[in-house]
């Protein structure tokens, strides 16, 4: 996702739920959508993998986003592995350490 441009977001479906690919800044401009997509996916598969491999920055509502997304997951009866971060850039592991939500996480 990125801020200006509008995000950049992909999400492919496999056969043990989706993949959301997520590329550039998770930011203000764009946790609401964030927040929706997971929702979304949630519903519909059941489980949601989130590739972070591209994304550049993210700032704290781009964290709050993530952050929701176990509690969403509980709040449908799915236990908090059914939402996984994959391929976490070092920059984004480092906001993750700092703000101690990687426990959140299932991966």
């Amino acid at each position: 996702m990125t801020s200006g441009n509008g995000p950049e977001k992909t999400t492919n479906v496999h056969r043990y739920g989706a993949l959301v690919k997520l590329s550039g800044d998770i930011d203000l401009l764009c946790h609401d959508q964030l927040k929706a997509e997971i929702k979304t996916a949630m519903d519909t598969y059941g489980h949601v993998i989130i590739d972070l491999q591209n994304v550049r920055y993210m700032d704290s509502m781009g964290i709050g986003a993530l952050a929701t997304a176990p509690r969403t997951a509980a709040k449908m009866g799915y236990p908090k592995e059914r939402i996984v971060l994959t391929n976490i850039p070092r920059q984004v592991v480092r906001v993750l350490l700092i703000t101690n939500i990687g426990p959140l996480f299932a991966g």
